[in-house]
């Protein structure tokens, strides 16, 4: 597997976490589930035109690549095949500021980007013209800098996501709610509206994240330790937050490699009768 990365600066940084290439053969497993991390994904697949997913062992075609809103949930998805693919990831709310309304709207959903509303067939064919995928990832870069001017970012959801994540989920919704000056109502919604995700759910999602990180690492802590690190009351509520997450506990979580904590291989009669896109 070939792997780029770009990490965008300036005004786009807010927005967006990471813009990423990737080639890779077909896997040696032909399904694989992806970990929630509470943020929208834009995924675009070059050498084919569909992204597959596989809900309730249902094989879904997304035409034209798929708009992943957030969510807290893992998605099955098929790895069998070669693949050639430009990604965004955002940061939480990063989606709803760039893309509009559409975005907040399939929070939780996997929309193919032939029914997201915007010009994404365009979008294909400008990364299509790009000779290498470092090339692809500046074009990619500059479509979204282009949106810049049409951002909507709620001041008051963007200081409580900053001191949220900047304790890794850690601090007291109520504590966050309070220095909003909003009611509870309004502050959940206003929050939802932004990223997706009401804040209980996401500061579960980043606890969640900082345990896959280390867990993924080179030197795992104990399920003990990890249970204190990551503000769980205790190690049993650790183990049932994270099988919820990842679906396995975590003395058997094995992620595909280590600078992909969440990617888990799936080993399942699916993979040997998964379609190939047309």
């Amino acid at each position: 597997m070939a792997f780029w990365q770009l990490r965008p600066a300036g005004a786009l940084a807010p927005h967006v976490e990471v813009l990423w290439a990737s080639r890779r053969e077909a896997l040696p497993h032909g399904l694989e589930w992806l970990l929630p991390s509470g943020c929208a994904d834009l995924v675009i697949p070059l050498l084919d035109d569909a992204v597959l997913r596989v809900p309730q062992g249902r094989v879904e075609r997304l035409r034209g690549g798929v708009f992943q809103g957030a969510c807290d949930a893992a998605l099955l998805r098929a790895t069998g095949g070669c693949a050639d693919v430009v990604g965004v990831h955002f940061r939480p709310g990063g989606a709803v500021a760039l893309l509009g309304g559409a975005a907040a709207e399939a929070s939780g959903l996997s929309v193919a980007l032939a029914d997201f509303p915007g010009e994404w067939a365009l979008w294909r064919e400008r990364l299509l013209a790009e000779a290498d995928p470092p090339g692809r990832l500046r074009r990619l870069e500059a479509l979204l800098q282009a949106r810049l001017p049409r951002a909507q970012v709620d001041p008051v959801v963007n200081a409580a996501l900053a001191r949220l994540q900047a304790s890794d989920g850690q601090l007291r919704i109520e504590a966050l709610r309070a220095e909003s000056g909003l009611g509870t109502t309004r502050f959940i919604e206003r929050f939802r509206a932004q990223t997706g995700l009401t804040p209980k759910r996401l500061a579960r999602v980043l606890r969640f994240n900082r345990a896959l990180a280390s867990l993924a690492g080179p030197h795992p802590p104990s399920l003990a330790e990890l249970a204190l690190a990551t503000g769980h009351a205790d190690q049993a509520h650790f183990a049932h937050e994270f099988r919820r997450f990842a679906g396995v506990p975590a003395a058997r979580y094995r992620p595909a490699s280590p600078d992909q904590p969440r990617h888990l291989p799936e080993r399942s009669f699916l993979q040997d009768t998964l379609p190939r896109p047309a």
